[in-house]
């Protein structure tokens, strides 16, 4: 990586900055960029910040069921407050719509976000479909 030195009026400068105009704004920048950077006698050392990031890997959505009949749906509270109840009356819902499905009510264990790898184990093995209840 190569490095410039530059003073701080060109960098101001180049950035678009007026160098005498906001006093507020030159000192902020100047403890925004002291973490990193080495400044001696009015010169500062500045890193290009850019970087690649790791390629994205997609993947594809699961196939839409034919039916519901004789499926195994799960719906996963995961402690969002006050979706409990909501949960409940929407399997009623869904099990009234679809009688012929079976619609599993599961309360995932832990956390919202500590994994509950027991309750994933018998949804891939058993499960269908998902919904998920995770609030808002």
């Amino acid at each position: 990586m190569k490095s410039r030195r530059i003073t701080r009026r060109e960098f101001l400068k180049d950035a678009g900055i007026m160098a005498g105009g906001a006093l507020g704004s030159s000192l902020l920048l100047g403890q925004g960029c002291s973490s990193g950077t080495s400044q001696q006698d009015g010169l500062m050392t500045i890193l290009n910040p850019e970087g690649q990031p790791p390629p994205i890997l997609l993947t594809p959505m699961a196939e839409r069921l034919d039916s519901l009949d004789g499926k195994n749906i799960y719906i996963v509270d995961i402690h969002f407050t006050g979706t409990q109840v909501f949960l409940e009356e929407l399997q009623k819902a869904v099990q009234d719509r679809y009688p012929k499905a079976n619609i599993l009510l599961r309360l995932k264990a832990g956390a919202y976000a500590e994994n509950d790898a027991a309750l994933w184990d018998e949804i891939e093995q058993n499960g269908h479909g998902v919904l998920m209840g995770v609030g808002h």
